[in-house]
């Protein structure tokens, strides 16, 4: 579900196995390394020798340290709101999107929980501050039959999520200030 390339290696992100490491040092002939066993993992992104993993079922970010690639060292372990998406790093702020239901719901069958479809949002984390949470804003409730939030991106100052059902929401991503949201019709 998604792939991020640091230095010569790609990570591939796989939601059954974790992730897939592959060495393409020679892009003729890419070695598979082996597999980071982490979960579910929906995206990744690598930030400092740290490779970070968002983790649908789990609801959550976790880290690797992957200095040494053949022993990576899982250093970090965060909750987020939601389902764990996407994830990446900048100036030591991490921000996750999370979707589809909540941490807290009861029937995931139910559309009258409270926590059902109602999670979808980003958070923001300061990781230079034993990952404090610093910003959550929910995007509102969206739920439908197959419903994703993807990776956020960061253009310049701008922190740019998309959400497939409720649309694409800008913030200022100093402030942290909702800038825009541009909903689907």
């Amino acid at each position: 579900t998604g792939v991020t390339i640091y230095s010569n290696i790609v990570f591939v992100s796989c939601r059954q196995y974790g992730v897939e490491v592959i060495d393409i040092s020679l892009p003729q002939k890419p070695l598979h390394k082996g597999i980071i066993r982490a979960g579910e993992v929906q995206s990744t992104c690598v930030y400092n020798d740290v490779l970070y993993c968002g983790l649908w079922g789990n609801m959550k970010v976790i880290a690797f340290d992957i200095k040494d690639i053949n022993e990576p060292k899982k250093v970090l372990d965060i909750n987020l709101h939601g389902r764990g998406d996407g994830v990446v790093v900048r100036d030591n702020l991490l921000y996750a999107v999370s979707g589809q239901h909540g941490r807290n719901i009861k029937n995931f069958n139910d559309p009258l929980d409270s926590e059902y479809g109602n999670r979808n949002g980003i958070s923001i984390f300061d990781i230079s501050k034993n990952c404090e949470e610093i910003f959550f804003d929910n995007f509102g409730k969206g739920y439908s039959v197959s419903h994703d939030t993807w990776k956020p991106l960061l253009c310049g100052n701008v922190l740019v999520c998309c959400d497939s059902i409720l649309g694409i929401h800008l913030y200022d991503a100093k402030t942290f200030e909702k800038l825009d949201v541009i909903n689907f019709s």
